[in-house]
């Protein structure tokens, strides 16, 4: 198709600035009522904050287990339990 092969991030791209971490970002999310969604066990708060793993995964679990991060993210998108 249109979609050329997938490669590993560039570490040539110059960023301006860099998140250390993204804590404040789905504070700020779930103040508004969005949903998000983070790779690590499943816990869910009262926020609408779901913390999911993929065991056996490694730090980018897509690119290490694609079928089960596709399965959890098609569960949880279709609002099914995880």
């Amino acid at each position: 198709g249109s979609i050329g092969k997938w490669e590993r991030c560039s570490y040539d791209i110059p960023y301006t600035y860099d998140i250390r971490y993204s804590y404040d970002y789905h504070v700020n999310l779930s103040r508004k009522g969005i949903r998000s969604l983070i790779y690590r066990y499943t816990r869910t708060y009262a926020n609408r904050m779901t913390f999911a793993t993929v065991k056996g995964a490694g730090h980018t679990a897509p690119e290490y287990l694609p079928e089960e991060c596709f399965d959890m993210f098609s569960r949880w998108i279709s609002k099914s339990p995880l």
